[in-house]
């Protein structure tokens, strides 16, 4: 018997994957780090911020102390920020779906998101 459904947030109710790589690339490229499209599916997308920032400082070398880190995560939630003001879209029909099991099931989301990007 279902008791309860956890979603997962980025991906899965909303659809800013793109916007979290482009942001991400952005950040990095301001480090003097090119991010593709590709080598961020395989090595960041399924990191959280601090991971990813912290892995990708790593790779190449460079500073990747927590300071440097939290302020690279910053720097890209004011962007994030931003960008959703008027960018950020919810997969088809998922406020519907969620507000109907609402109705019959507790629900959680359970994110390597920020919770304010949740809110």
């Amino acid at each position: 018997m279902l008791r309860a459904v956890i979603f997962d947030f980025n991906g899965v109710i909303a659809d800013d994957e793109p916007i979290h790589f482009e942001l991400f690339a952005r950040v990095m490229a301001e480090e003097g780090i090119q991010v593709s499209r590709d080598e961020y599916d395989r090595f960041y997308l399924h990191l959280n911020d601090h991971d990813a920032f912290e892995t990708g400082l790593t790779k190449h070398s460079l500073d990747a102390s927590s300071l440097r880190v939290e302020s690279l995560i910053r720097r890209k939630t004011v962007y994030y920020n931003q960008v959703i003001q008027t960018d950020v879209n919810l997969f088809p029909d998922v406020a519907d779906f969620i507000r109907k099991l609402s109705d019959r099931h507790p629900l959680a989301i359970a994110s390597g998101a920020l919770q304010a990007e949740i809110e």
